[in-house]
């Protein structure tokens, strides 16, 4: 085990005494903030940013009886810091249905649609929700998925994307997609590779031939 230099313990020492001082800056602010939204969202955002757990977050009195979206909000940002290295940064309303369920919190897609298109571009996040293909599974057309990321994935990463989520089983191997979908061995093997380094695939090797690996999606396990 690496033990820590003097100088990075005096730096957590010097962080942990900055988030108090935030904190208390809340505390002794707690009426202006109720009162002004934009300066509680971006007091929220900085605590959010210094790693303040949030349930010290809502605990704090500046939430009034119409601010629930803010509450919804405050646990979306946890929820994406704690699961994007597993889900690459995509993660699917059915997903984030059930992380809220782990808060108590029980809310429609229908809703969480209305609360991210409402919010999101003001505070300036880079998430944003993109829609993909037709999903068998759900028979509509266009499928919601919220993105955690600010970079731009690739064409061939989207459409990938969306031809999984149209099959039933969740998976695809590299024949499959240079068989069906008449891609080259490098085109497939680029974009699969990006999605994976991205979190947004997992592989599941089944068996010595790599034309053999099983490339599933991540969100399929909520499915």
């Amino acid at each position: 085990m690496k033990l820590k230099t003097e100088k990075e313990k005096q730096y957590e020492d010097k962080l942990e005494l900055y988030k108090k001082r935030v904190l208390q800056l809340g505390i002794d602010n707690q009426d202006f903030l109720k009162a002004n939204k934009h300066s509680a969202q971006q007091y929220i955002q900085q605590l959010l940013k210094l790693g303040i757990d949030t349930s010290v977050i809502t605990s704090l009195n500046i939430f009034t009886d119409e601010d629930e979206n803010l509450t919804y909000l405050v646990h979306f940002f946890k929820i994406v810091s704690e699961n994007n290295e597993l889900n690459g940064g995509l993660i699917t309303l059915k997903e984030l249905q059930y992380h809220f369920s782990n808060f108590n919190m029980m809310i429609s897609k229908e809703r969480l649609i209305s609360i991210m298109s409402m919010h999101l571009d003001k505070w300036k996040t880079g998430i944003s929700i993109m829609y993909l293909e037709n999903d068998s599974r759900t028979k509509r057309s266009k499928v919601p998925v919220i993105r955690c990321f600010p970079m731009e994935i690739s064409k061939d990463s989207e459409y990938l994307l969306n031809y999984i989520k149209s099959k039933d089983d969740g998976f695809i191997v590299k024949t499959e997609v240079e068989e069906i979908l008449g891609w080259s061995k490098v085109r497939t093997q680029t974009a699969l590779a990006d999605m994976v380094d991205r979190g947004i695939l997992w592989i599941d090797i089944c068996n010595e031939n790599t034309d053999g690996i099983k490339y599933w999606d991540y969100s399929s396990i909520y499915n």
